[in-house]
């Protein structure tokens, strides 16, 4: 009996963990004026630990019969420190409703000692993400061949945004040729279908455990779109679908991020080598509009970077 009270009670506080709601997580930039919408009228008050930071009433000045019109509400926020982020709650009547992580718009503090400490290859044939990087005061080498590619011997390889794996004939094999020598790639906002016909030395294809991934504060739960491995004819191609809870056994995984791990050529067991990342969801451009994706960008790097290169 008492075996049975304890497997409920196990399953009950898994069922709780598993299904229980989390609050929306809204990244705003710190020192401005943002807003948000509520959807219910009454007395509202921005939190962080003890503190109120901001507050007012929300009222709802457009009632109508057939659509919910939402309060809009203007949140002062407070001024942060370069690289600084804090997390805050949203009450309504004292009740949470949103999760809002305040950021400065420059998540650097140190940029010459970070930068080098990653640095950052860039081949990037459509000059989007060089704009960006280039307007945000980012270093970086400008790969401009395929033979720069091949001649990468440290930090991070950047494809930049909006790419064509089906226009860019052979990019992807090199790609996995570097990864294979022990090199951290990252595929920004790729297009195509990403042909691996050439067969590369692959243990296994997997998504990225959840969020914590990228964010320690695991904001973000929900799959969207992801690259995962498939078939046609003969060939092996990566590809875009959509993840469910039938087509990927309900795991809570990061939205758009693939590992690809290769073996080690001089032992009979897998060994984790290098690392290719294709993230639909990482666009530099939206950076001036984004303050979450700067941050984004600095936790790719920086996990992609921790795992060391192999010797």
């Amino acid at each position: 009996m008492k075996t049975s009270i304890l497997a409920i009670t196990l399953w009950s506080l898994f069922f709780v963990s598993v299904f229980a709601e989390e609050l929306p997580v809204l990244w705003l930039e710190a020192g401005k004026t943002e807003t948000c919408h509520v959807y219910s009228e009454g007395a509202w008050k921005l939190r962080y630990g003890h503190r109120i930071l901001d507050g007012g009433t929300a009222r709802i000045l457009q009632p109508a019969l057939q659509t919910r019109n939402p309060a809009i509400l203007k949140l002062t926020l407070p001024p942060l420190k370069p690289g600084v982020r804090i997390q805050t709650e949203l009450l309504l009547d004292d009740k949470p409703v949103y999760k809002i992580v305040i950021a400065a718009p420059d998540p650097f503090e140190d940029r010459e000692h970070w930068f080098a400490a990653h640095p950052i290859s860039l081949y990037d044939p459509e000059g989007k993400t060089a704009e960006t990087l280039k307007n945000e005061g980012i270093p970086f080498t400008r790969l401009s061949s395929f033979e720069n590619i091949i001649a990468v011997k440290s930090g991070v390889l950047l494809v930049g945004e909006d790419v064509d794996f089906e226009a860019t004939k052979g990019l992807s094999e090199i790609l996995f040729e570097k990864a294979g020598e022990g090199r951290r790639i990252l595929v920004a906002a790729p297009k195509g279908k990403v042909s691996l016909d050439f067969k590369p030395e692959i243990v296994s294809f997997l998504l990225a455990d959840d969020e914590h991934y990228l964010f320690p504060d695991r904001s973000r739960r929900n799959p969207e779109i992801a690259w995962v491995l498939s078939a046609e004819t003969s060939r092996l191609m990566l590809t875009e679908a959509t993840l469910t809870q039938e087509n990927f056994k309900g795991a809570h995984c990061g939205p758009t991020i693939l590992d690809v791990r290769f073996p080690d050529p001089w032992k009979n067991v897998a060994q984790t080598r290098g690392r290719i990342v294709f993230d639909k969801r990482f666009q530099p451009s939206r950076w001036k509009h984004s303050v979450e994706t700067r941050y984004y960008f600095k936790s790719l790097i920086e996990k992609l970077s921790e795992k060391g290169e192999s010797q």
